[in-house]
């Protein structure tokens, strides 16, 4: 019998290497399985912070244009005073001609604030739908990754 312990201690050595490299494999599956998903995780991530940074875009759009409105709204003013003044003291009533251009300067000024909030509108939009569209690629590819880190994972276990 004494013949058969170095026999057995082989076989004990050879199941240990065999556990040793099964191991080996499924820390490589693992480390795989991990890598994947943290792509993912890290594309979604990076997508829903490039959202969140064309919201802010948008926002900081529409609060700029609230802003140079009221600016534009202040020399408007400005210079209807100004043109009343210099209608005044001409000696010349304050109708027929002046006032139509009055009437005509408000009517452009108007019309030129519709057209930059519409603009601002436009660029607010745009930058909504990119961070949109930067946060469904990143859920994408999330989505992805874990279909790759599942057939990963499953293919080396069967092998």
């Amino acid at each position: 019998m004494a013949f058969l312990i170095p026999a057995i201690g082989g076989i004990a050595a050879g199941a240990g290497t065999v556990g040793a490299i099964g191991t080996t494999g499924a820390v490589a599956t693992g480390l795989g399985t991990a890598a994947l998903l943290g792509q993912g995780v890290s594309s979604y991530q990076q997508g829903q912070y490039n959202q969140d940074v064309m919201n802010q875009q948008a926002q900081a759009t529409l609060i700029a244009q609230q802003q140079n409105e009221a600016i534009q709204g202040r020399q408007m003013e400005s210079n209807l005073s100004r043109n009343r003044a210099m209608v005044g003291a001409s000696g010349i009533e304050f109708t027929g001609s002046p006032l139509d251009v009055e009437i005509n300067n408000l009517y452009e000024y108007e019309e030129e604030l519709r057209a930059q909030r519409y603009n601002a509108n436009v660029s607010a939009s745009q930058a909504r739908s990119k961070g949109n569209l930067a946060s469904m690629q990143g859920s994408a590819v999330l989505g992805t990754s874990l279909f790759k880190a599942g057939a990963f994972t499953a293919g080396n276990l069967l092998e």
